[in-house]
């Protein structure tokens, strides 16, 4: 026995030869000599020759036998029965393997399974052993090679004279015709380019598959609309089988503008990879399931069927097979997913029309005529999925069956997409660019459907004209259609910026916005606590919720409308609202209107309490600059000090930048109705007013000169002059009442004969004067020095001085 050693890697070739001799006299055939080519290193195969002889060469061996190989699961298989070479590179690893052979099918694990239902012809062909650069530097091939792996390539022998490689179902469901094909002997995956015939469509699985029930009805409508059917037959297409579902999918990666939209929707913003047992690269090949109406280009995968709505690849188990062979076999006990990426189209506008005119059926569901049956439907970078569960995870496994695909279009399709009755109220703006994303799904119940799609959208709002809302998305499904857009939009005085969204009906297209930051109107910035800003195709721009008023006016709620370009709203300051001046002074308001009509300003109206004067009634206007609110005061009490002043016809003016003013007609009789004014603080109250007056006082009208009056908070004061006839007397003093005021005055006065210091005092019910001094001759000389009594003769407009010598009183007219 002769062994030899070699590998892929570290190639160790251990070449066992065993030569059986007979010593009898009739000379015995010598047994085959067997080869392994193993890799010492664990799970990556290796090569088998079986032959009666082996010639080593210079760089390796040739021989006429049975080529086998092993798999990185150690499974063994023929390759096929030739004549073979083997080239081999420094250290025994083999670098090429040339010859021709009668090519076996791979007879290990799924393809040993899928032998027992189909019938492979062998046909003698080339074989090579290289990389798959190699292929694709030296045959420019299209099947899909991993550039760095090893692969086996099969080529017809003679294409003139024999016929295609064919793998056939033995019930003649599928075939497969092809020239050549890749097989990757580590996995065992087989990689070819051909035909595929199919001349059956699946059955479908009744009462269960819902997306197959739903393009069941799709086929039905295109059938009855335009008599079309087409048949799955002879696709032009690249297959790929892995026994240990080697193959990745390569869903389209979805460029979404609304992607959190997009999430809170369906979970996901893409189909994650997994790994899959089949593999297809078609062209312009009609999509299974969709009754041949949509077709594809592209590369489909088939995986095991999986609950979640995304298949995780954790979950493609590799020595299953029975999912890939229910596809494969046109059974429906496991079930399988196909996933299909790259363009989707029609096969033509009247095949389009019955797709489409199915959607009817979704009008019906959503109660509303959304749909219109004109439409084309052209999706690039795109990919389709649908699973069906199977009998028996239906019964014991129950994953869910669905149908979906989305991806960017090129070309415009919402224009077509919506009927009549929803065109009324949105305008849908074609786009160059593929840009546009469309996305169906359906399953597992009838009514589970949804379809999301991102067009560029205009608004038709009355009193404004056309919204541009950009790049806008809607959302349909059987309860309602949902619009909503990104775009940040000018509308009047509002800035909008991210999600603005809402509904589209039948009878109108509602889009809703809160506005979250300030805005002017005729130069006066409005906070925006809470505010919607509604967007209505009937009734036009319109808003309601919260704002904040500048100047300290607080927080309102509001209603409004836009209207030619021009704002107008109205509300209330919110219950518990005070008006803050600044430092920490406020004043509650109640029932506080106003109202805003662009180009004529701001009113308002409503209740404020002021200190000292109670709860009044005012009205005013907001500018730029500030705010001004005016009222009246009614006929009342207001208390100084003390001392409690009634009032009447009070006027009141409030302002951020003056503060309270207060104005009003005080009762202070004797001296009548007076007028007050001034200031109200938080603290105190300052009010001042001057008049001359002719006031009674004991039977008897004196004149008062430049009286003032002051009222605060430590009570009522005045001060003036009164006019004694003789002299006029200043007086100051506090005034509690009409009946209860005391005012007083000093006066000196000199004449040639009375020099005296004058005390007057002046009360409700009378003017008295005293006093003390001297009295002279007429010659100068003193003749009395004392208190004095005078004697007043208010009638007559006189008083006297009166004194008393020797009890004898004399009496001096002043």
């Amino acid at each position: 026995m002769n062994c030899y050693a070699s590998s892929f890697k570290t190639i160790s070739l251990v070449l066992a030869v065993v030569f059986c001799f007979s010593c009898q006299k009739d000379m015995v055939k010598p047994d085959p000599v067997i080869v392994e080519l193993n890799d010492p290193t664990p799970g990556q195969g290796g090569f088998t020759i079986v032959a009666d002889n082996i010639t080593e060469t210079e760089n390796g061996y040739e021989f006429s036998g049975t080529l086998g190989t092993k798999t990185s699961e150690d499974l063994e298989f023929e390759i096929g029965e030739g004549r073979f070479e083997v080239i081999t590179g420094p250290g025994g690893v083999v670098t090429s393997i040339s010859g021709t052979t009668m090519v076996k099918f791979p007879d290990v694990g799924l393809f040993g399974e899928m032998l027992k239902t189909y019938v492979w012809k062998e046909i003698e062909g080339h074989i090579e052993y290289e990389t798959g650069q190699y292929y694709i530097n030296n045959y420019g091939t299209e099947v899909p090679l991993n550039p760095e792996t090893r692969y086996l390539r099969f080529k017809l022998y003679n294409e003139s004279r024999d016929a295609k490689f064919e793998l056939r179902h033995k019930l003649n469901k599928l075939r497969y015709h092809f020239k050549e094909f890749y097989l990757d002997p580590l996995d065992p995956a087989i990689l070819l380019k051909g035909e595929i015939s199919m001349p059956d469509l699946p059955s479908e699985i009744e009462g269960n598959d819902e997306a197959a029930i739903y393009w069941e009805t799709v086929s039905q409508t295109a059938q009855e609309a335009i008599g079309v059917y087409v048949p799955m037959v002879d696709m032009q297409a690249i297959v790929g089988i892995s026994n240990q579902a080697r193959f990745t999918s390569t869903p389209y990666d979805f460029k979404i503008a609304n992607n959190e939209y997009f999430i809170s929707k369906y979970g996901y913003n893409s189909f994650e990879k997994a790994s899959s047992h089949f593999y297809l690269r078609l062209a312009n090949i009609p999509i299974p399931l969709t009754k041949g109406l949509l077709q594809v280009t592209g590369d489909m995968y088939i995986h095991i069927p999986q609950k979640t709505i995304v298949p995780a690849p954790a979950l493609s188990v590799e020595d299953n097979y029975d999912a890939i062979l229910d596809y494969l076999n046109d059974k429906q006990d496991h079930g399988y997913m196909i996933n299909v990426t790259g363009s989707i189209d029609p096969l033509a506008n009247p095949v389009a029309d019955g797709i489409f005119n199915s959607l009817a059926n979704l009008n019906n569901i959503v109660g509303v005529d959304v749909f219109n049956a004109d439409i084309n439907l052209e999706l690039v970078n795109a990919t389709f999925q649908f699973q069906r569960p199977g009998y028996r995870a239906i019964i014991s496994d129950p994953s869910l069956s669905y149908l979906r695909f989305g991806g960017q279009q090129n070309g415009v399709l919402l224009t077509d997409l919506f009927g009549d009755d929803i065109k009324k109220h949105i305008l849908l703006v074609p786009i160059p660019a593929v840009s546009n994303f469309f996305y169906l799904s359906v399953g597992p119940a009838k009514d589970n459907f949804s379809i999301y799609r991102e067009e560029s959208a205009r608004i038709v709002l009355p009193f404004y004209g056309d919204l541009d809302l950009g790049l806008a998305y809607f959302y349909i499904n059987k309860d309602s259609i949902e619009i909503g857009t990104n775009r940040d939009m000018e509308v009047g005085p509002f800035h909008l910026k991210g999600e603005t969204k809402g509904v589209l009906s039948r009878e109108r297209c509602t889009l809703t916005k809160v506005v979250d930051h300030s805005f002017i109107v005729d130069g006066v910035e409005l906070g925006a606590a809470n505010l919607n800003l509604k967007l209505d195709s009937k009734e036009g721009i319109t808003m309601h919720g919260d704002i904040i008023l500048p100047f300290g006016l607080g927080e309102a709620a509001i209603t409004g409308s836009f209207i030619n370009q021009k704002i107008a709203f109205s509300g209330m300051l919110k219950a518990g609202v005070e008006i803050d001046l600044g430092n920490g002074f406020r004043l509650p308001t109640a029932d506080m209107k106003f109202s805003v009509k662009q180009g004529e300003g701001f009113e308002l109206e409503g209740k404020v309490q002021v200190p000292y004067a109670g709860w009044l009634s005012v009205k005013g206007k907001l500018t730029s600059g500030d705010f001004l609110l005016e009222g009246e005061a009614n006929a009342g009490i207001m208390l100084f000090g003390a001392t409690s002043l009634p009032h009447a016809n009070g006027i009141i003016s409030i302002s951020k930048k003056n503060g309270i003013h207060f104005s009003g007609i005080f009762d202070l009789r004797p001296f009548g109705n007076r007028k007050l004014e001034g200031s109200i603080t938080a603290t105190e109250i300052n009010l001042a007013g001057s008049f001359n007056a002719s006031v009674p006082i004991g039977g008897h009208t004196f004149t008062f000169a430049n009286v003032t009056t002051r009222a605060n908070n430590n009570g009522v004061s005045i001060t003036g002059s009164i006019d004694l006839y003789f002299v006029s007397v200043a007086l100051s003093g506090s005034y509690r009442g009409a009946n209860d005021f005391t005012l007083t005055g000093q006066h000196n006065y000199n004449t040639p004969l009375i020099k005296t210091t004058l005390r007057v005092v002046v009360t409700n019910s009378s003017v008295s004067i005293t006093g003390s001094g001297k009295v002279y001759g007429l010659l100068g000389n003193e003749l009395y020095s004392g208190a004095l009594r005078f004697v007043p003769n208010w009638a007559n407009k006189t008083v006297s001085a009166c004194y008393t010598v020797l009890n004898s009183e004399t009496c001096i007219q002043l």
